[in-house]
């Protein structure tokens, strides 16, 4: 167990209807925002690596698709890698998952030795662990088998007035999972902090790319 500070970090997209809510390999473009205005390090997965997304669905709430919401998600930030740097796929098995997202309600499916989930109240927040000399933890599965879990996703229904709102979430919580540690100001873009926004705006695709871009503090 490191004596390390640990920064345990929620990206927490907040809403009205809830309490609180290397070598570069891409063209280097303006950030359509500060990247990095939640988090004082910049993060992102190894160039190329296709990050394995596992949805756990159980218990849904009415009107709420996550599985339909997370292809979405997957579909639209995968238009965003100009050479293949942004890849994204669903596994049917946690156990070869980078990546968890489920339901508020549901359970996690993992557990930390160095922080503690917890849970802000917010329409959706996407939970890392990264200590003070700056390495990611991985997580451990709840039921004390393996894994490789980095981020888990959480994500709630309830807390937004409709479906469209929902999948939004959900889209909004991936820009955090590829490596926007930051909401954007303007309410037009998918990262602002009670996303609309049916896809990412030029703006996300913008700060993204840049993010991509540049030598991270935190590689997955």
């Amino acid at each position: 167990m490191t004596t390390n500070r640990l920064r345990a970090l929620a990206f927490a997209c907040a809403c009205a209807f809830v309490a609180a809510c290397e070598t570069p390999s891409i063209p280097v473009a303006a950030a359509g925002y500060d990247p990095e205005s939640l988090v004082p390090f910049s993060y992102h997965w190894a160039d190329g690596h296709d990050i394995a997304v596992y949805v756990d669905a159980s218990n849904p709430p009415p009107d709420a698709d996550l599985a339909a919401a997370v292809k979405g998600a997957i579909t639209e930030w995968g238009k965003v890698g100009l050479l293949g740097e942004v890849k994204l796929h669903t596994v049917s098995d946690v156990h070869g998952a980078d990546v968890i997202v489920h339901f508020t309600t549901t359970p996690r499916l993992i557990i930390s030795d160095l922080c503690s989930p917890f849970d802000i109240g917010a329409a959706g927040y996407t939970f890392i662990c990264v200590s003070d000399d700056l390495k990611a933890e991985t997580f451990q599965l709840a039921d004390g088998s393996g894994g490789h879990v980095k981020m888990d996703v959480a994500v709630s229904r309830t807390a937004v007035p409709d479906a469209a709102a929902f999948r939004s979430v959900v889209m909004h919580e991936f820009g955090h999972v590829l490596g926007i540690g930051a909401h954007s100001p303007t309410s037009t873009d998918l990262m602002y902090g009670v996303p609309r926004a049916p896809k990412p705006s030029l703006a996300d695709v913008q700060t993204l790319r840049f993010v991509l871009s540049q030598r991270a503090d935190v590689q997955y």
